[in-house]
């Protein structure tokens, strides 16, 4: 289900960064290059709009899981109630199950987030060693290269790109049509 969410957003930046055309000012005639260099720019924009959103949106769920753990130890150690958020937007076809977990007494909630925020950092922990042992196994030295030189830049474009970034949802819940 991934590949195919990752195969649909890139299908997406290719198509549109093919049937983008770059505003001209008047006069001025198309070049390919130019054309080029702006389409380039645009899907750099569409690729930095994706990053920041993913990174914002991960960041949030981080802070929603830190909050919550929080909330839960607060109310373990007060002995008071533990109540997990409710949207008030969410269909209340979850009722039932909202209602089991409300029963959960606070110890085993607390102690149930626990456990999920410690096997997260394992997890990250055992990526980092994963990705250390095939470099080491495959015998790849990392090292820093020569510096790249520069290319032409467009910075509308980009800043285009970057607009139209948000068309594209990677969760796949929607794709808006430009």
């Amino acid at each position: 289900l991934a590949a195919y969410a990752f195969k649909t957003a890139a299908e997406r930046i290719a198509f549109m960064t093919v049937s983008y055309e770059p505003p001209r000012s008047q006069g001025e005639r198309k070049q390919a290059s130019q054309t080029r260099t702006a389409r380039l720019s645009y899907a750099m924009g569409i690729v930095a709009g994706l990053d920041r959103d993913v990174k914002k949106g991960l960041q949030e769920e981080e802070q929603k899981r830190e909050e919550e753990l929080k909330r839960a130890r607060n109310a373990a150690k007060t002995g008071e109630a533990y109540q997990e958020d409710v949207d008030c937007n969410d269909n209340h076809e979850d009722e039932p199950q909202q209602q089991q977990q409300e029963s959960i007494p606070v110890e085993e909630k607390l102690q149930q987030l626990e456990n999920e925020h410690e096997a997260r950092l394992a997890l990250v922990d055992c990526n980092k060693k994963i990705a250390e042992d095939v470099l080491k196994s495959q015998k790849i030295k990392l090292s820093s290269r020569k510096k790249r030189s520069s290319i032409s830049f467009n910075q509308l474009s980009y800043e285009t790109g970057v607009v139209h970034s948000k068309e594209i949802d990677l969760n796949q819940k929607a794709i808006q049509q430009s």
